[in-house]
């Protein structure tokens, strides 16, 4: 098969006389574009072509397919876009209203995306086709749930109409106390009170997350106050004493440095330890996340890798994710 980009243009287009031209000389109906990992038929699904997809499928186009940014297959983003003829041409088709990817960013359904934005007569149709509403995605909400969250209204009439329940609650998280500190870090940068050799862990992670969350917050409106009188913010040194920061708390191996600053910092002193495990006597890893996440800086957890050198405990590494999701970053300190 030829591989070209002008199948996927075409469906993405909805010009069906290209689409079907570059069909017939051979082009590969199932190539995937760089980047987004969209097919012709995702193209055309987000794009809203029904009478695109309806060709593809009829020429064996992978229904089940999905993209690499967020995971969602052609019936997701019919759900997600309001496509309502789309999903309807890919259920006719035998796609499968509960069906997840592997690759799926948050364990979504095609009912918990549609619910989630309101998008009723997909709801309807979704239902119709035998979607379950009470599937949960990997944060246990379900499709009522997140219309209710996100105040559809008519989209949780629809669903408790066709028998759904709230999700059964899970078990909350239970936080470990931050231990006391006898330095103060709000005011550390890494020249002033030193931290003591004797420090646990948690107390190098609280004074981290509490020192470099001061900073931020203290950097963002100087940096907007400058700017709003037309002055030169000073960046590197506001750059520096966050470096600074980093080398009081961490270890030092080269590492990438902060390069930033941001409105929200992103890491906040509400945020709770949750865990603390201990690989080797001489590393510890401290998972740290909201308990309530209520904003989207909240929605992410972080592991802080300890490790202890010349006797002493310091951050030599972290990684954060969006709750509910598998793949963790690594995370600039």
């Amino acid at each position: 098969m030829h591989s070209n980009h002008r199948l996927g243009q075409a469906a993405e287009r909805g010009d069906l006389d290209t689409l079907s031209a570059r069909i017939d000389a051979g082009d590969d109906i199932e190539e995937r574009r760089k980047g987004t990992g969209r097919t012709p038929l995702l193209e055309a699904a987000i794009a809203g072509h029904p009478e695109i997809v309806e060709r593809l499928l009829a020429c064996g186009a992978d229904r089940t397919a999905s993209c690499t940014a967020v995971g969602h297959t052609a019936l997701e983003w019919a759900a997600v876009q309001d496509h309502v003829e789309v999903a309807r041409v890919l259920l006719a088709h035998g796609s499968d209203p509960n069906e997840v990817s592997a690759n799926s960013f948050m364990g979504h359904t095609p009912l918990m995306l549609a619910a989630s934005a309101g998008h009723t007569e997909v709801v309807r149709l979704l239902l119709d086709a035998g979607a379950d509403p009470q599937l949960e995605d990997n944060r246990g909400h379900n499709a009522l749930s997140l219309a209710e969250k996100r105040r559809n209204d008519a989209a949780v009439t629809i669903l408790l109409e066709a028998g759904a329940t709230p999700p059964a609650p899970r078990e909350p998280l239970t936080a470990r106390p931050w231990p006391e500190l006898t330095w103060e870090p709000e005011v550390l940068d890494g020249l002033g009170s030193p931290i003591p050799d004797t420090a646990s862990p948690a107390q190098v992670v609280w004074s981290y997350i509490r020192a470099i969350h001061a900073w931020e917050a203290a950097a963002w409106p100087a940096l907007q106050a400058a700017e709003s009188k037309g002055e030169r913010y000073g960046f590197v040194a506001a750059l520096e004493v966050a470096g600074a920061i980093a080398a009081a708390h961490c270890t030092t191996r080269k590492r990438y440095v902060r390069a930033a600053i941001g409105a929200i910092p992103d890491i906040s002193p509400e945020f709770a330890l949750v865990d603390e495990t201990e690989p080797t006597a001489s590393r510890r890893e401290l998972h740290v996340r909201h308990l309530e996440p209520i904003e989207f800086v909240h929605e992410y957890e972080w592991i802080f890798v300890c490790v202890r050198r010349s006797s002493r405990w310091r951050i030599d590494s972290a990684k954060s994710r969006m709750i509910g999701t598998d793949k963790w970053e690594q995370a600039v300190l």
